[in-house]
Order: structure tokens, then sequence, then C-alpha cells
């Protein structure tokens, strides 16, 4: 019996993160109707979200301790010390920020992710929300806050994508294809990396490469065509 209420448990967790999944994929194709750009925002936000459902958001903070001289243990000293706790991300001003943003309010939206970053400097998720929110009223600012994004992380491939479409709104081509390129690269299935970086070869008359982009953005995600 008990391992049945267990199994029936587990049934019902599973259930339960499977429908907040559906939630969030609701709420992105609502957006997608204005700028079908942030979807790429919004596949980065349902990775972290699926990361706090399946573990603990215990990420160990990495700290710069100046150099100091060995000092050799006393024979009579028999204690160990005591290993520092690692420090736990509160998420919920990300979370706030999320959704004012995705009710039209991107100054709102600002305020609870730079919040998150005066906590978490070193968090490159905190640049990169802030920055999916400047792209609504300040272009170069979205693309600075993008530019610590990568910075601090890289790999993260959806702030090479809604940067290279901040440039490309800019005019600046060139510029968002080499970050499509490196979305591509980093994730060979990008459906939006292959959709944006099509666009941008259309808008530089190179019709046969928009044409092969966008076909391989369909052939990955009907949503990406």
């Amino acid at each position: 019996m008990r391992y049945l209420s267990s199994l029936s448990l587990a049934l019902i967790v599973v259930t339960l993160v499977a429908c907040s999944s559906t939630d969030i994929e609701a709420t992105v194709e609502a957006r997608l109707g204005q700028e079908r750009a942030i979807e790429a925002t919004v596949e980065a936000r349902i990775k972290v979200k699926e990361a706090q459902a399946s573990e603990p958001t215990v990420i160990p903070r990495v700290v710069r301790v100046a150099a100091t001289p060995t000092v050799t243990p006393t024979p009579t000293s028999t204690s160990t010390p005591k290993p520092k706790p690692t420090a736990t991300i509160d998420w919920s001003h990300q979370q706030k920020g999320f959704d004012y943003e995705m009710n039209g309010q991107p100054i709102l939206a600002i305020n609870e992710y730079t919040e998150f970053i005066n906590l978490y400097p070193d968090e490159a998720q905190g640049y990169y929300w802030r920055g999916t929110a400047y792209r609504a009223i300040d272009q170069e600012l979205a693309i600075q806050d993008f530019n610590q994004a990568i910075l601090l992380d890289p790999n993260q491939v959806a702030a090479y994508i809604n940067r290279g479409v901040v440039y490309r709104e800019l005019k600046l081509y060139r510029r968002g294809i080499e970050d499509f390129d490196q979305a591509i690269q980093l994730e060979p299935n990008s459906a939006w990396g292959y959709h944006w970086r099509g666009k941008s070869y259309k808008d530089l008359g190179q019709r046969a490469n928009s044409d092969a982009d966008h076909q391989k953005a369909c052939i990955l995600d009907v949503r990406a065509c």
C-alpha cells in the first residue's frame, strides 16, 4: 500500500510539472503574435523553470580570496573547519519581471531584473532577461545587457539570437548574421537561429540563402516558419 501511494504521488507531481510547462507555452504563444523573436527568450525561461523543478536551485558562488601564508597546524589541534553554506538563488525577481514583461510593462520588468542583478551580479540570466525587456525601449541598453550575459555565459544561445535581432532592427544585418551563426554553431537545431538569419539574408537581398534558412527553420519547428 505504501508503494502504491508513493507511485501515485510521483505521477501527480509529474502531471503538475507537465501542466506548468503547458501554461508557460500557452503564454508564449500569445506573445508570438506581437514579436516572434521572444520565442527564443521564452525557451530559455522554460529551461530555467524546468531546471528549478527537477533539482534544487543551489548554485555555488565563486569568491576570490587573497592568498594567505601557510600555517602549520599544531599537533594538539583536531578541529576541522566547517564548510561554508552555498548560496541559494532567489528567482522571485526574475519571475515577477517575466510576468511584467508578458503583460507589456517593460519598465516594471527592468526594475525587477535589476534587483536580481544587484543580488547576483555574476549570474548571466539577470542580464539576459533585462536585455529582453530593454528591447522595447532602448536597443543600445539591450545590446549592452546581452553583451554582459554572453561574457558571463558564452554558450547562451538565446542571448546571441536576441542580440542578433536587435542588430537587425538597427539595420546592422551582417552583425546580426554573425550572432545567428554563433547561435547555430552552439545549437545546430536552433530553429529560431535559422529563422532570423534567413530574414537577415532576405534584407541583404540574398534570396537563395534566405530560402534555405527558411526551409531549415520550418523543418526544425513549424512555429519558426
